[in-house]
């Protein structure tokens, strides 16, 4: 080898070196993480095809990154929602194996956790829907961070109908935080209209949960105008009521239950 060669050979082996280290240092494939932000930000735009497609690429240039596999569930669970009802079967399965590789690839990220225990909660059993292993990973989430363990457990029983376990569970996340509690004002709201009692308490569970922007995958403001409406209605009030659900179609035009109750109060 000629002197030349080797040394051609030598530097070109570290500025791939140092190309590499410079990838690693940085949080991974540049194109990868790109493509995860792209993935974000369709997302809550509600471009889910984007976010499908960029999800997929972000996986596929780096398959090690857990927030990445679970972006693309989170697109892949939207995409099975909208999806006509041949394709939904197909994107949920694709949906619960994201969040399950996320929970694989980084154990102890609650956020995977919760999305796979929503998931083995609501889905179908044909879909891969396990109530059992819901439970399991409550369970794993409980040990990892007790205000969101409380939040999955209070989930599983409102599945279960057992509101007054639910109850308890969403207090005990604003006893132990009441600067972060999560969706429980939410669920709180929600418990006192399935249950009639309290409906001014839970009116102002869900004046409480209008204060912050809730985060991706939690009800939306216009499901809480939605349910506050409702809770207006079991009260007589009629004006307050139709004042709500017009709140939250101004909020999301498309929003399916708010546009009905409003119907049906009108009629």
């Amino acid at each position: 080898m000629s002197k030349k060669i080797g040394i051609f050979l030598v530097l070109a082996f570290f500025t791939m070196f140092n190309a590499a280290l410079a990838q690693n240092q940085s949080g991974g494939n540049p194109e990868a993480k790109k493509n995860f932000q792209l993935c974000k930000e369709n997302l809550e735009k509600g471009n889910v095809d984007l976010a499908v497609e960029c999800g997929e690429k972000a996986v596929k240039l780096d398959g090690g990154n857990w927030e990445y596999y679970y972006c693309l569930g989170n697109a892949y669970g939207q995409k099975a929602q909208k999806a006509f009802i041949l394709s939904k079967l197909s994107y949920a399965k694709k949906c619960k194996a994201a969040y399950e590789k996320a929970v694989e690839l980084n154990g102890s990220s609650v956020e995977a956790r919760l999305a796979l225990m929503s998931y083995l909660l609501q889905a179908p059993g044909i879909a891969g829907g396990d109530k059992n292993k819901a439970k399991e990973q409550a369970s794993e989430i409980m040990k990892l961070d007790a205000l969101r363990g409380h939040l999955a457990f209070g989930q599983i029983y409102m599945d279960e109908k057992d509101l007054a376990k639910a109850e308890q569970e969403y207090i005990k996340i604003i006893e132990l935080d009441p600067k972060k509690p999560l969706s429980a004002y939410y669920q709180l709201g929600k418990i006192a209209l399935l249950s009639g009692k309290d409906l001014e308490k839970g009116l102002g569970y869900l004046q409480e949960y209008l204060k912050v922007k809730p985060k991706p995958n939690n009800p939306t403001w216009a499901d809480a105008h939605w349910r506050m409406g409702m809770i207006q209605e079991k009260l007589g009030n009629k004006e307050q009521a139709v004042s709500e659900y017009q709140k939250a179609l101004k909020l999301n035009p498309e929003h399916k239950n708010a546009k009905d109750s409003l119907s049906k109060i009108q009629k």
